[in-house]
């Protein structure tokens, strides 16, 4: 039972963070394409790779995984509204746009989450040398 209050605060705190980035974007770049949900996927692929080094690094508590990697990250990165967004672009006839936005999330996040563990592995091998 505790482990899922764990996952609940860490996803509640994620899906609001979702919200507001994803209100800030819209507000910055307007509807025309899904940056809200583009950045929040993004940035949660270096948040994730980073943390999943940390994991690989230093004993965390599973309670601390639980609300950092399944909860905050994982509610905070949304792979449904990505593949509706997708979907809404194509159906809309923004063919370019829609292929662009698969390919740069796909393509992009998993170099994120690449990029994020490899950033905290170079972190960890300086400090311990």
């Amino acid at each position: 039972m505790v482990n899922i209050l764990w996952v609940a605060a860490g996803g509640a705190l994620g899906a609001v963070l979702r919200y507001l980035v994803s209100l800030q974007m819209v507000s910055v770049a307007g509807k025309t394409f899904p940056w809200g949900t583009l950045t929040v996927n993004m940035t949660g692929c270096l948040l994730i790779g980073m943390a999943w080094s940390v994991t690989l690094h230093k004993s965390v508590p599973d309670s601390m995984v639980l609300f950092l990697m399944v909860g905050l990250i994982g509610s905070f990165t949304t792979f449904s509204t990505y593949g509706l967004e997708g979907f809404q672009l194509m159906q809309a006839g923004k063919y370019l746009a829609g292929i662009t936005y698969l390919v740069v999330s796909n393509v992009v996040g998993l170099l994120l989450v690449l990029t994020g563990k490899e950033m905290l592995d170079k972190l960890y091998s300086v400090i311990s040398a």
